[in-house]
């Protein structure tokens, strides 16, 4: 059975010495209402497998303990799940690899933190697995968490969070490095939030700009909707987002996506700027593999080095809204260990969209991020970056101490590159979600 990896941290801001609910796919702090950081589960499956990585160690009778919750579909109420890390004293890693729960399609998750004393004040990383119950069914969330949500016309991104949406195309793309076919759509917008009667809010996947069939409305007093029926396929190159049209009331949206790759195994590592952030045309600066509106570049690698399980990383793409302009660049490198073991894409000239393919091994616990180094100061822009990877060793997430070196020997690296594409073109280019962590 496939298994994808789930992977993120929180680096951007700290975690109080309270308890908090934290969107799985956010560098944000979260907050008390489990509501706004909920992420929608569009597929049936189990979870297991978290480990969790403390920059400082609490201290001496004092711990942190991370954990997943559950917020059952159609349900008003979140439930604590037995998969649940506590790392105590002088530690900084901890792991559950005994403990597991299921899933049906339309359950929420969110990760909770709580202390017992004063813990020091940390960053901190995990990662988890998601087994389907449908084999090769992987997952991908969404939210606008604790936001005004989507009004009118707007668009989001899968895989993601926000406070908002869009209402710009082109700032709200998820491009894919390899094949696959999406399908299983399911929309929730708060309970307190429905449509109103006489309303309507209508969510439909669209792929390199068109409308597809995948699309569902909800109604009146309803606030939930899917469309487990439709499909339709994607080739490296290709893009997606979501469109909700409504003239109804303004809410959070919880909404998730089943991609399903052409290769058995793969999975989805997504970060995107949506509206804010832009990469600096001057700086050399760094990104975190997964989150979304929060994630802003930073200067400081180690500000966006994220720890993953033993995975292969497979592809990247990479996507601008502004063009560079002419004679000037973007390069994106991907980072392991603070080195760059030799996976990067080049966007230059009016080009707004490019990828590549290859084969970077990492073990567990090694951190990865990308580089963006700017040249003959380029357009400053907004971003988003896709990377297709699967698991090395399923399983391998139980061994938390094996942290690896901090070079590029422990990766084999190959590379072929993928033509850079205007992100005005739906050319085809031949050929996991949602985790974040906690405070400082």
């Amino acid at each position: 059975m496939s298994t994808q990896s789930i992977v993120g941290n929180r680096i951007t801001t700290v975690l109080g010495n309270g308890t908090y609910y934290c969107p799985t796919g956010s560098p944000v702090q979260g907050d008390g209402n489990w509501y706004n950081c909920a992420m929608m589960v569009p597929a049936a499956g189990t979870f297991s497998n978290l480990v969790v990585k403390l920059a400082v160690a609490p201290g001496a009778g004092t711990s942190r303990t991370i954990a997943i919750h559950k917020w059952t579909a159609n349900s008003s109420t979140i439930a604590a799940t037995t998969v649940t890390v506590t790392i105590s004293n002088t530690a900084t890693t901890g792991s559950d690899t005994a403990h597991s729960f299921s899933v049906n399609a339309g359950d929420k998750i969110t990760i909770a933190t709580t202390v017992s004393g004063s813990p020091a004040a940390s960053i901190g990383q995990w990662y988890f697995n998601f087994v389907p119950t449908t084999d090769n069914y992987t997952i991908l969330g969404g939210t606008t968490a604790g936001g005004s949500g989507w009004v009118t016309t707007k668009y989001s991104i899968p895989g993601t969070i926000t406070s908002a949406t869009s209402s710009t195309e082109a700032a709200s793309r998820l491009y894919f490095p390899v094949a696959g076919t999406i399908r299983n759509l399911y929309v929730e917008q708060l309970w307190t939030q429905a449509p109103g009667s006489g309303k309507y809010s209508t969510y439909t996947l669209s792929k390199n700009g068109t409308p597809q069939s995948l699309t569902c409305t909800i109604n009146g007093t309803d606030y939930v909707g899917n469309d487990a029926s439709n499909n339709f396929a994607v080739v490296a190159g290709d893009y997606i987002n979501c469109l909700r049209t409504t003239d109804g009331l303004a809410g959070e949206v919880r909404w998730g996506v089943v991609f399903v790759p052409d290769v058995s195994g793969q999975f989805l590592l997504v970060n995107a700027s949506f509206y804010s952030y832009a990469l600096s045309n001057s700086n050399t600066e760094y990104l975190s593999p997964a989150g979304g509106e929060w994630t802003d570049p930073s200067t400081t690698e180690t500000d966006h080095s994220t720890a993953v399980d033993a995975i292969t990383i497979k592809g990247l793409y990479v996507s601008l809204v502004t063009a560079p302009g002419s004679g000037k660049e973007y390069v994106f490198n991907l980072r392991q260990n603070a080195s760059s073991p030799g996976m990067s894409v080049t966007i230059n000239g009016t080009n707004k969209a490019g990828g590549t393919t290859g084969t970077i091994t990492c073990v567990a616990n090694d951190l990865i991020c990308l580089e963006s180094d700017p040249n003959s100061t380029p357009a400053a822009s907004l971003w988003g970056y896709t990377l297709a990877a699967d698991l090395s060793a399923v399983g391998s997430s139980s061994s938390e101490s094996s942290s690896s070196s901090s070079n590029s020997s422990s990766s084999k690296s190959s590379q072929s590159s993928l033509s850079s594409l205007s992100s005005e073109s739906s050319a085809h280019l031949a050929d996991s979600y949602f985790a974040r962590g906690f405070g400082e």
